[in-house]
């Protein structure tokens, strides 16, 4: 898999700093959790929306609904300001691969309660799934391994640095 990752995560995936516009955050707690899947449904639209720039999903809708089923189940932000929400549907071709970078962190429901800095947003067919276990655990050991990865991760500015820390890691790290 450590091959296929910087291969699937194409430039025109990746966001920096995505222009998502979250709502204020509430000073009452009773409308915390109302907040926060606000947030995370917010995130989830832009996930789709890169995700459908690679051609390969067949309904967009269907795919948010499928994403946010998933997460409802249970979060896919694992913690450590990382979140991986990912979904088997029938809505790609393939395995598909996506990546923001929110340099300030954002509210995602993680496990640990920290803020997500680093969203990877992964769908396959059903059908895929040993491409798509072998992609979502290299994802998390890439990010508890290697330590350097996050830093430098916040520090890029351009999509093109994304992919080029990618291609470092799949050569680096196995």
């Amino acid at each position: 898999m450590r091959d296929d990752i910087a291969s699937l995560l194409h430039t025109d995936m990746i966001e920096i700093d995505p222009d998502i516009t979250f709502p204020p955050r509430p000073e009452c707690s009773d409308k915390l959790e109302i907040y926060k899947w606000q947030c995370k449904e917010l995130v989830l639209e832009k996930v789709v929306d890169l995700l459908c720039r690679s051609g390969d999903v067949r309904n967009a809708s269907k795919l948010y609904r499928d994403l946010l089923n998933r997460e409802r189940r249970a979060t896919t932000a694992v913690g450590e300001g990382l979140a991986i929400p990912h979904v088997r549907t029938m809505q790609p071709r393939d395995l598909i691969m996506c990546f923001m970078r929110f340099g300030s962190g954002i509210e995602f429901m993680s496990l640990d309660d920290k803020p997500v800095y680093f969203i990877f947003g992964v769908i396959t067919p059903p059908y895929r799934d040993k491409k798509y276990i072998s992609c979502l655990s290299w994802l998390s050991r890439a990010f508890s391994e290697c330590f350097w990865l996050k830093d430098s991760l916040l520090a890029v500015e351009t999509p093109a640095e994304v992919r080029e820390i990618m291609v470092k890691l799949s050569g680096q790290f196995s």
